[in-house]
């Protein structure tokens, strides 16, 4: 994954944290996406945060 590629995953992710746990504050879901291991201390992400990403926007693209 190239580093546009991870940022645009990475915003997706957040995105999806904060209306999954209904929460508008970044560092909440900073937090979370922390503690499940999607996104590592530094900020990228992990293995686990790509392959959430990939399997859970499939399901959010097409659901929108």
């Amino acid at each position: 994954m190239d580093s546009m590629q991870e940022f645009w995953a990475c915003q997706w992710l957040l995105t999806n944290i904060g209306k999954t746990h209904k929460t508008q504050e970044i560092l909440k879901a900073i937090e979370i996406a922390q503690s499940e291991g999607y996104i590592s201390k530094d900020g990228h992400l992990t293995a686990a945060g790509r392959s959430y990403v990939k399997q859970n926007k499939e399901v959010f693209s097409l659901v929108e």
